[in-house]
Order: C-alpha cells, then sequence, then structure tokens
C-alpha cells in the first residue's frame, strides 16, 4: 500500500467547501449523504475533503455538462386575444370605436366663442 505524503494535502470543512463553492451547509451535507459531491473522509470525529478530489469532482461536473448537449427552449408564443360577445379585440379598442355614439356624431362637445356660431 502507497501511503500518500500528507505534507503537500490541503484539506477543507464541511463549512470551508460550501463557501468554496458557495453552496448552502446543508446542500454539501447532503451530497455527502447520497455520494453525489466530492469524495471525503471522517477524520477525528470530522469530515474532511481533501483539495484535490475537490478539484477533481469540480473538473469531473464541468466534463458532464460538456457532454449534455444545451437545448435551446422553444421561443414563447403568444395566444391569440380571446372575442368575446363585445366584438373581437380591435374592435374593443379601436379609438373610432371609443368617440363615437350609437349615432356616428361625435360626443366631444364643441365649445363656440363669444363671435363663432356653434356648428
Amino acid at each position: 500500500m502507497v501511503v500518500p505524503d500528507l505534507a503537500d494535502q490541503t484539506f477543507m470543512t464541511n463549512q470551508e467547501l460550501a463557501q468554496r463553492l458557495r453552496r448552502p451547509l446543508a446542500t454539501v451535507r447532503y451530497w455527502r449523504a447520497t455520494g453525489t459531491g466530492p469524495r471525503g473522509a471522517r477524520i477525528g470525529g470530522r469530515v474532511l475533503y481533501r483539495s484535490g478530489d475537490v478539484n477533481a469532482w469540480i473538473e469531473e461536473q464541468y466534463a458532464q455538462e460538456e457532454r449534455v448537449a444545451p437545448t435551446r427552449p422553444e421561443p414563447h408564443v403568444h395566444p391569440r386575444p380571446r372575442v368575446s360577445s363585445a366584438g373581437s379585440a380591435e374592435e374593443r379598442c379601436s379609438p373610432a370605436h371609443t368617440d363615437q355614439s350609437i349615432s356616428g356624431t361625435s360626443e366631444v362637445a364643441t365649445q363656440a366663442g363669444p363671435d363663432e356660431v356653434a356648428p
């Protein structure tokens, strides 16, 4: 059995790993429980991660992302406006429709000045 030189190893706790990866501590603990995170070991009652194992795990994550071809979502198409008994959306919003009364004359009153005759 080959014993690695531990002098060159840097170790991280759960908290330090969470800070490095910018993830909540609970996420790091979940990864450990499910075996999906970086490899760690319980040493002296604490879970420790070797920096080399963490770096290898990060590289694995990038490699998996490259294997999965990114797909673009379909562009969102807005549905047609609903037509109600009041007519189409175009008819309801038409400026000409809103400015005229039923008889077809303008509802806007024109005021005549003192020298003018009202139409």
